[in-house]
């Protein structure tokens, strides 16, 4: 239950019995703390009435966080309305964080309208009030300027820029043709500061802005077309017009109106019919003239009439005329010749060489002239212009004397025509019809100019043996379309010269079967044309000297030159060989020897042969006296046994491989293809070895010693000075020896062996690609005392490391599989890919070479590599060349380097730096090192030059600043 004060008693208290009424309590209650300020709760302005230091009356420190003088305010000592922990200046209220200030920055009196928020001025100059300067950056903009200086900026700030009232505009129209006349079709374009291009002109006078022929400027042609401009067409003031006559006849005479006849002609009359034209031919179906008489005949009209004396169809110059319709006989409607009483003398006549004066000329190169020059006749049928009783219709033909007298390419004899003889330096030559049972008779017949012309008899159709006469120049010469051979059962002997006999001797189209020797000759040259020898031997001979030549021939199962005395003097002086073919031949030497002074071999294929030595040899040099010369150019050695290619050489030699292929052959105890100098440090011979391919080849060595082997190569040009250029040798076998021996400089070599050993060379190889020799074997190795250097190459699968300190590397690729390592100081990268190894923008496309090793990129794009271990896209892929060097863009980077790493051409620009390395995209692609990897080298380190020249940088030798 709850109890209520009577409020009679609670009076009653207060004014009697409570403690604070009337003895000053109540004051003390009011201000607690004493400062005479009582607090805001009790109507003073005490806000806190428990410190006499914080009223009305205190004065405000500012170095507390309090608000003494209880005015609301203890952080803003200046009253700005920014507190002081934000406040840039608590006692400056001018001087706070959103203050703006403005200056006159380009000094023309006006300050800008755009400032800078600062608790201070920037600087001086600066005020806290905004102008009207638009661009306080240009000094002649600013109000009250000047619009006139068409510059496309708003000069006098009235916020129109260039307007016209204030700048001079001009109109343009499109000038698309050139002609300095613009269109005036086209609607103008107005501008204050000259024309908008090169293809506009200040006016529009042009017709035709299409066509630089049409304008003001241009004449007035006769085409139906206005040239210039001027509205009209073809008008007679600018234009020749001409009056052209109705030509029916289409004889080139227009028909007057009159009527002309004659005996045997019938009057012809039609009204004239003409039009005018500007054309300067007459139009079809007109003339320019009225000349004919007759408009339905094209022989009758109106001509002057010269009398043409030698009847060639021309008349006499300077002659008088008779006009007419119809000439009279012996005239013609022109007096253009020279001679009138020559008729082989006339304009255009053609005229040829008369050498011999026999009235007869050859056919050649002509003359034209009207007037006959001097030693020139008309005719060209002579068949022999140093003979003037040789010429066509000549009495006298002989039968058998070689000479076609009469020039009617009759067969005097039932073979080739005297035409087609040799030309024998004994004599007059003497030609033969023989066969079998009279060739003999015929070269012990007197005369030592002989050509034999061979045919097969109806009873004996084959030759031999026969034997040559002491001396003399014979030509053996099978006739055409008859097979003439030489075929013994029994072997021996076909042609024989005797002991101490010297013939020169030819022999065309020939087949010899079944003998021991083709020929023996003892002495003089002998030359083999078109000649087929099937087993035996093809030659002997017993002496020296002399030249053997051998053309378009094939051997098979023979020796194609052979002499039992080889080693000795019975070989010939100079041995040259075109389009030659050897097939099955077994030789206990050689299957071809070479000359002892000069050897010139082109077109050579010897195939499935055989020798015990070798299968093509040039003479050992001790027998020579003078250097000699030896070119090779187009040799093909296949499936064969015998060193293929054997040149011992000695100072001063000369020797050249161009264009060889070998391919599947076997040598034994030696090399394939050895040319070996004699050591010395005289003047050393020289090889030059261009386009050598080579595959698939083995070498097998089975009586040298372990020592022997390392010293023998499967090519060996030691003791010569080479210079090789595109040499290919790849999946050939050499067992314990090396694949390629010597010494000189090479480039454009690539080496691809299966595991043996590989180069031992000294000298420069550059553009070097060497793949595929096994683990364990020494595979590349300097030679004797000269250094090996290798610029520019390739080297993986290279078995052991050879003797660094002996081989030089210069911008050389190691693959994970090489063994070869890069020393201190050379420039070489360990197992990485370049993408481009060489780039050269100037050469032409056939020599670029980019080569790349697995697992590039680039290869994917180039498709399959030509051997295992490396990619060439260069010379030795020429598939690729087209489509991987593309630039359609002609950034001068190409299509799928670009696509590569950045999905489209389109996307890489050369100035960029896609990877931040400090290169850009085309410093990257000229140097090799990839756009889009910033430490291609992945040293720690960017590719590009470092920022400050105290810092590391990347010191690969592909950064473009290493070259």
């Amino acid at each position: 239950m709850k109890t209520f004060l009577d409020p009679r008693v609670l009076l009653t208290l207060v004014l009697f019995g409570c403690p604070f009424a009337g003895d000053g309590r109540l004051d003390r209650v009011r201000d607690a703390d004493g400062d005479k300020d009582p607090a805001i709760a009790f109507g003073g302005h005490d806000c806190d009435d428990t410190n006499p230091n914080v009223n009305s009356n205190a004065v405000e420190d500012w170095s507390n966080d309090i608000d003494d003088d209880c005015d609301g305010n203890a952080f803003d000592q200046d009253g700005d309305g920014y507190q002081r922990d934000v406040d840039c200046d608590d006692e400056d209220a001018a001087a706070n964080v959103d203050r703006t200030w403005y200056e006159d920055g380009d000094g023309d009196g006006f300050r800008g309208m755009t400032g800078v928020v600062s608790c201070r001025a920037p600087g001086e100059g600066w005020v806290a009030e905004q102008g009207t300067d638009c661009d306080d950056t240009d000094a002649l903009a600013f109000p009250q300027a000047q619009e006139t200086l068409c510059d496309g900026v708003d000069n006098d700030c009235d916020a129109e820029i260039d307007e016209s009232d204030d700048v001079t505009y001009t109109s343009w129209w499109p000038d698309l043709d050139g002609d300095h006349f613009g269109d005036r079709r086209e609607t103008p374009v107005s501008t204050c500061d000259g024309a908008p291009g090169v293809d506009w002109a200040d006016n529009q006078l042009d017709c035709d802005d299409a066509d630089a022929t049409r304008s003001p400027d241009a004449d007035e042609v006769c085409d139906d077309i206005d040239n210039d401009c001027d509205d009209d067409v073809d008008e007679p003031g600018d234009v020749t017009w001409t009056t052209y006559w109705l030509d029916l006849d289409g004889d080139g005479a227009g028909y007057s109106g009159n009527t002309w006849s004659a005996p045997g002609v019938p009057a012809f009359t039609e009204d004239a019919g003409s039009l005018s034209s500007c054309a300067e031919s007459a139009p079809a179906g007109y003339a320019d003239n009225q000349d004919d008489c007759d408009d339905s005949d094209p022989d009758v009209q109106w001509f002057t009439w010269y009398p043409d004396g030698d009847g060639d169809g021309y008349g006499a110059s300077g002659s008088q005329g008779v006009d007419g319709c119809f000439g009279p006989a012996t005239t013609v409607a022109n007096d253009d010749d020279c001679d009138d009483a020559d008729a082989e003398e006339h304009p255009g006549a053609r005229w040829y060489d008369d050498l011999d004066g026999d009235g007869f000329g050859v056919a050649g190169a002509p003359v034209t002239s009207c007037t006959r020059p001097a030693s020139k006749v008309a005719d060209a049928t002579d068949c022999d212009d140093d003979d003037p009783d040789v010429h066509p219709g000549a009495p006298g033909e002989q039968v058998h004397d070689g000479v076609d007298t009469n020039c009617d390419d009759a067969t005097e004899f039932d073979g080739p025509d005297a035409n087609d003889l040799p030309d024998l330096a004994c004599g007059p030559t003497i030609a033969y019809d023989v066969d079998p049972s009279t060739l003999q008779q015929a070269l012990d017949a007197a005369g030592t100019c002989k050509v034999l012309i061979m045919h097969v008899s109806a009873d004996q159709h084959f030759y031999g043996p026969v034997t040559l006469p002491a001396s003399g120049e014979i030509a053996l010469i099978g006739a055409p379309f008859e097979d003439v051979a030489f075929v013994s059962p029994i072997g021996g002997q076909a042609i024989v010269g005797p002991p101490g006999s010297s013939v020169d001797l030819l022999i065309e189209k020939v087949t010899f079967q079944g003998w021991d020797t083709a020929v023996a000759l003892n002495d003089g040259s002998l030359t083999l044309s078109e000649v087929l020898v099937s087993d035996g031997e093809g030659v002997t001979r017993r002496t020296g000297g002399d030249g053997l030549a051998i053309y378009d021939s094939a051997f098979t199962g023979v020796d194609l030159i052979y002499d039992p005395s080889w080693t000795g003097g019975g070989r010939f002086a100079d041995v040259s060989a075109e389009r030659v073919v050897a097939a099955f031949a077994v030789a206990p030497h050689v299957v071809l020897l070479g000359g002892t002074s000069t050897t010139s071999w082109r077109d050579l294929v010897v195939t499935n042969s055989a020798a015990i030595v070798s299968v093509l040899q040039i003479p050992d040099p001790l027998f020579s006296v003078a250097a000699r010369n030896v070119a090779i150019d187009g040799l093909v050695v296949r499936d064969s046994l015998g060193r293929a290619l054997d040149v011992p050489s000695r100072n001063g030699d000369d020797i050249v491989l161009w264009n060889v292929a070998l391919d599947g052959n076997i040598s034994v105890d030696r090399g394939l293809v050895a040319v070996q100098g004699p050591g010395l440090s005289l003047q050393g011979p020289t090889l030059d070895v261009e386009n050598l391919v080579a595959r698939d080849n083995t070498m097998e060595v089975f009586s040298a010693t372990q020592s022997d082997l390392r010293s023998q190569a499967m090519f060996d040009f030691t003791g010569v000075g080479t210079t090789m250029e595109g040499v290919t040798l790849i999946g050939n076998e050499t067992g314990e020896s090396w694949l390629l021996q010597g010494e000189g400089a090479g480039s454009h070599v690539v080496l691809a062996g299966t595991g043996d050993r590989g180069l031992r060379f000294g000298g420069t190889l550059d553009h070097l690609t060497f793949v595929g020799f096994g683990a364990g074997v020494d595979a590349i190795d300097s030679y004797l005392t000269s250094d090996l250097t290798l610029r520019d190459a390739i080297v993986d699968q290279s078995g052991t490391a050879p003797l660094t300190a002996r081989l030089h590397l210069d911008r050389v690729i190691i693959g994970p599989d090489s063994a070869l390592t890069c020393g201190l100081l050379e420039a070489c990268v360990e197992r990485t890919d370049p993408l481009f190894l060489r780039y050269d923008p100037l050469a032409p496309s056939e020599l670029w070479d980019f080569r790349v090793l697995p697992p590039s990129p680039a290869i994917a794009g180039a498709g399959s590599c030509p051997f295992t271990g490396a990619c060439d896209l260069g010379a030795y892929t020429p598939a690729n060349v087209p489509e991987q060097y593309d630039d359609a863009d002609g950034d001068g980077l190409y299509d799928t380097w670009e696509e590569q790493f950045f999905g489209d051409a389109a996307l890489c620009l050369p100035g960029q730096n896609a990877d931040g390395d400090g290169f850009t995209n085309g410093q990257e692609f000229f140097s090799g090192t990839l756009p889009t990897m910033s430490d291609f080298d992945l040293d720690g380190l960017l590719d590009g030059p470092a920022d400050t020249p105290t810092e590391d940088w990347d010191q690969a030798p592909w950064d473009p600043a290493h070259g």
